[in-house]
This record gives C-alpha cells, sequence and structure tokens, in this order.
C-alpha cells in the first residue's frame, strides 16, 4: 500500500484507537476534555505533521505520547524511537498497533524508574 491509501489507513487506525480508548476513559474524571467529552483525538488536518504524536494535545496535559500504527509489517524498534522523540518530558510514551484481523497491541515504552514504579503497583494490587 503506498500514498493515500497508506495515509487513510493509518487516519483510520488512529480514528479506530481513540474511540476505543475514549470509551475505556468514560467514567474517568479529567478535566480536559473537548467539547464532545473525548480525551484523546486525533491531530485536525493539516497540522498532523510529522514529528508530533498521533494523539492532539493542544495543552500539553496528557500523561502519554500515542503513535498509533495500524500496518501489516511491524517496524517496532523503529516505532519506538519515534514516540520518544515526540514525547514531553512529562509524559510516557505509548506504542499502539495493529495488524489486519488481529487485536490491538499497546505497549508503554517506560525506562527504569517508570517500571520501578508500575512493577511495584502491579504487585501491591495483587496482593
Amino acid at each position: 500500500m503506498r500514498g493515500r491509501g497508506r495515509r487513510q489507513k493509518g487516519a483510520s487506525g488512529e480514528r479506530e484507537f481513540f474511540k476505543l480508548s475514549n470509551e475505556l476513559c468514560e467514567d474517568i474524571d479529567w478535566p480536559y476534555r473537548d467539547r464532545n467529552g473525548k480525551i484523546f483525538m486525533r491531530h485536525p488536518a493539516p497540522r498532523h505533521c510529522e514529528g508530533q504524536s498521533d494523539n492532539h494535545d493542544a495543552l500539553g496535559v496528557l500523561p502519554v505520547s500515542i503513535e498509533v500504527k495500524r500496518q501489516e509489517r511491524l517496524t517496532i524498534p523503529a516505532w519506538i524511537e519515534q514516540v520518544r522523540e515526540q514525547t514531553r518530558d512529562h509524559q510516557t510514551p505509548i506504542l499502539a498497533y495493529r495488524q489486519n484481523g488481529k487485536p490491538w497491541t499497546v505497549l508503554a515504552v517506560m525506562d527504569l524508574d517508570e517500571w520501578k514504579e508500575y512493577l511495584r503497583w502491579k504487585l501491591e494490587k495483587t496482593r
């Protein structure tokens, strides 16, 4: 797939993932929502440029920076580098990808401090 079809597939994947993410967060009290109540949304075209995360965060308040990939050929190391480059200091880089006919995979790219915090939280939760 090339050019326009590839961009359309990517945009469709972003819409699909952000719709799912918003549904998962409907009951969370988050003060920064758009007028439709969404937390996660795509960059409005034509402002979605290379080097920006896929989630539109104009205020810079989201604790995550999300890169969404809807591709058959997985190039995970390159995608991780891409999401790291576009992530702000206070954010955790998130890579979400899906191949045709498969479920979404979501990876949190963590440094050791974040891993320690997550691991301790998970262990405490399962006691």
